[in-house]
């Protein structure tokens, strides 16, 4: 054989079966059949046909790969503006949680897409329902306290013409109007809305300690204990502490501010 032809053993076939030779670097396929009492041998070179097929696999491969990276970008660019608008409507979000419904609500970013608009739409109203729930209540509680005011004054008025043989019961009555006080301007506190950046605000703890702490007692504290938080609330809570210890601390004296972190 001189590879334009095949193999001369394949000419040995018997009819009804087939075979695949090399000679010379060639590859021949071959099959044998009778045909009126004539045998034929068919053969052909099977090397440029294969070569042919693995060529167009490598193409078919580079096709679907292209068009994969074509729908890939193709929906990437479709999807860009909305994640925009859902990054916005997020940010949105973000900055309503940290206003505490101080101010009321900014509007919700526009939005073109219509999930998004509906998204958007939904939370607003949304948004809405919940400050003026929280609206209603803070009304309710200021309203409350203020009626509660009335007869509390009375009743101070009334202790304060106590007898002297009504000392000791007069004392107990004070502190608990005293305590009934405290109580009402903490809901006063508590349900009045956070003004604009109240939350923001920075307060020295230690200097704050110092104003609440009762005559007599040994404030320990630095120069300055800063944190950001609303001064109103900082007081009430510094209160209600001064409160507990005066009740469990068993006549200590000294109150101690530390700063950790």
């Amino acid at each position: 054989a001189t590879g334009e032809e095949p193999p001369a053993h394949l000419s040995a076939l018997t009819p009804g079966t087939g075979a695949t030779a090399t000679a010379s670097g060639a590859t021949w396929t071959a099959c044998a059949a009778r045909e009126s009492k004539v045998d034929a041998v068919a053969a052909i070179r099977v090397d440029d046909h294969r070569r042919a097929v693995a060529e167009l696999g490598a193409w078919m491969a580079l096709v679907v790969l292209l068009a994969l990276l074509a729908a890939a970008a193709a929906v990437r660019a479709a999807l860009r503006p909305s994640m925009r608008e859902l990054s916005r409507l997020t940010e949105w979000a973000d900055a309503l949680a940290a206003s505490s419904g101080s101010t009321g609500r900014a509007p919700a970013p526009a939005a073109t897409h219509a999930e998004v608009h509906r998204l958007a739409t939904a939370l607003g109203t949304l948004v809405d329902r919940l400050l003026d729930a929280l609206a209603r209540e803070r009304a309710q509680s200021a309203h409350i306290a203020h009626e509660l005011r009335t007869p509390l004054a009375a009743l101070r008025a009334d202790v304060e013409m106590l007898p002297a043989s009504s000392a000791e019961p007069g004392a107990r009555m004070r502190g608990d109007i005293a305590r009934l006080d405290r109580v009402i301007e903490a809901i006063l506190v508590l349900s009045a809305p956070p003004t604009a950046g109240s939350a923001r605000d920075v307060v020295n703890v230690a200097d704050a300690a110092r104003t609440a702490a009762p005559p007599g007692v040994d404030v320990r504290a630095p120069d300055e204990a800063l944190v950001a938080a609303d001064a109103r609330l900082v007081d009430l809570a510094l209160a209600n502490l001064i409160e507990n210890a005066e009740k469990h601390a068993d006549g200590a004296r000294a109150m101690e501010v530390r700063r950790e972190g």
